[in-house]
């Protein structure tokens, strides 16, 4: 029988403690998908509520590093869930709607069910930000889509050279999306959205300006995307057909989450390894490429994510 392997990180202090230089080196595990859904219920003890309206509502807390976490929790009425993942997951749909980002683009897939991406963001008055961040995604049984991204390290995207001179990147400590299909009283669709997010951008921009501005942010992320659902709505009445190859196949199961004995045999690779670059517009891997292995051995002492041990006592070892 396929077992589970034990969550790599103990709680959601771990996640967030954990050693940036290892972290960067990891595809997104298994376990933080179900440390953001935790955080999706959450109660808002110690959050500081921002914006309490019947669509939306925003909490974020100060954290260590001077940053701010967001949490907020939308209802976007008459909008598709398979749309609105596709058009957010899809990065040559999303720039069209997304103004912030000037681009985005797919830098390896396949990472033991993770991806490599780029986006560039470019605000007025200041240096560019750069996003270089593992993504992965999951449809679960009961229909909701989790998103979760992360900071990563890649040999194709060296941090300020080449197309990355001159830019300023981002620490994504967490970026985290949960999508729900819901039905209001006459049957309409109501799409409902968890997002969290926790990034250093770095730079002279004083915190206290990025501490003013973040907590808007999620209600007019949600509005654009909202109207972008809408238009692609009308010009696709039938979308959620159309789509639904596309999503479902986010369903499948990744064979490294699963301990050993179960599709893990294969070669392990030295992390982050030079691999060709994948040429799939849609984002899926092509047919027939194997995955990429990370060796957790090139990363952590041996046994890590196998045993209930705390990150500060290997990386101490």
């Amino acid at each position: 029988d396929k077992v589970l392997r034990k969550p790599f990180f103990k709680d959601w202090n771990d996640f967030m403690d954990f050693d940036l230089t290892f972290k960067h080196k990891m595809p997104i595990t298994c376990s933080e998908l179900t440390l953001l859904l935790e955080k999706e219920q959450e109660d808002l003890a110690n959050w500081d509520v921002c914006v309490d309206r019947k669509e939306i509502r925003v909490a974020k807390v100060q954290t260590g590093t001077g940053c701010i976490t967001l949490r907020a929790w939308a209802m976007v009425p008459g909008i598709n869930v398979y749309v609105a993942f596709y058009l957010f997951y899809k990065l040559d749909e999303r720039v069209k709607w997304d103004k912030v980002l000037e681009n985005g683009k797919l830098v390896e897939g396949n990472m033991q069910g993770s991806e490599v991406i780029y986006c560039l963001m470019k605000i007025p008055g200041v240096t560019n930000r750069e996003f270089l961040q593992y993504r992965r995604a999951f449809l679960r049984e009961d229909g909701s889509i989790v998103i979760v991204l992360r900071s990563a390290e890649h040999l194709d995207m060296p941090e300020g050279q080449g197309e990355c001179k001159g830019n300023i990147r981002v620490e994504s400590f967490i970026s985290g999306y949960v999508l729900r299909q819901s039905y209001d009283d006459k049957g309409e669709p109501v799409l409902q959205i968890f997002l969290m997010s926790c990034a250093d951008i770095k730079g002279l921009v004083p915190k206290w300006i990025i501490n003013f501005v973040a907590p808007k942010k999620p209600a007019e992320w949600v509005d654009t995307l909202q109207k972008a659902c809408q238009g692609y709505q009308d010009a696709h009445p039938r979308c959620e057909d159309e789509l639904r190859e596309y999503v479902q196949r986010f369903r499948k199961e990744n064979p490294f989450d699963y301990e050993a004995g179960y599709g893990s045999e294969v070669v392990e690779e030295t992390a982050l390894a030079p691999q060709p670059k994948e040429s799939n517009p849609a984002l899926a891997p092509a047919e027939g490429n194997p995955p990429r292995i990370v060796s957790n051995a090139a990363l952590l002492p041996q046994g890590r994510g196998q045993d209930p041990t705390s990150p500060r006592q290997l990386l101490q070892l």
